[in-house]
């Protein structure tokens, strides 16, 4: 996948997870907007991310980092086609990973956003413990 993608690997602790697309980006809602197409689209994104992540988590043995821990995150998409903001497709992956990957975005200190150029809609994503 990425180029740099052995930049957290090699640690047993870290969480290394390859995830399809496509990714829709952070929609904010209000109770009388979430029943809006743009609405409906993100939510079913946010459902089908963290169906993988759950899968992943799972089949690796992965448990969720816990509160009050300082993380580390990196996220790649392989994608770079400018049409969406990339602080509002980070913060699709964050919120569709609280309560599975970690317990509260709250806590990650660092965050590397990128994107590449796969020729597809996928992501990868790498969170650790900040030591």
């Amino acid at each position: 996948m990425g180029d740099n993608a052995n930049l957290l690997e090699g640690d047993s602790s870290v969480i290394h997870m390859v995830l399809a697309g496509p990714v829709v980006p952070y929609t904010r809602m209000t109770q009388r907007s979430k029943w809006t197409d743009s609405a409906q689209r993100y939510l079913a994104s946010q459902q089908a991310l963290a169906l993988q992540m759950r899968a992943q988590m799972a089949e690796h043995g992965w448990t969720m980092y816990p509160a009050r821990l300082p993380l580390r995150l990196r996220v790649v998409f392989g994608w770079t086609v400018h049409t969406h903001d990339l602080s509002n497709l980070l913060k699709a992956v964050e919120d569709a990973a609280n309560k599975i990957v970690w317990a509260d975005d709250r806590w990650i200190d660092s965050i590397t956003v990128e994107r590449e150029t796969w020729g597809n809609l996928g992501l990868e994503l790498w969170v650790e413990a900040m030591q």
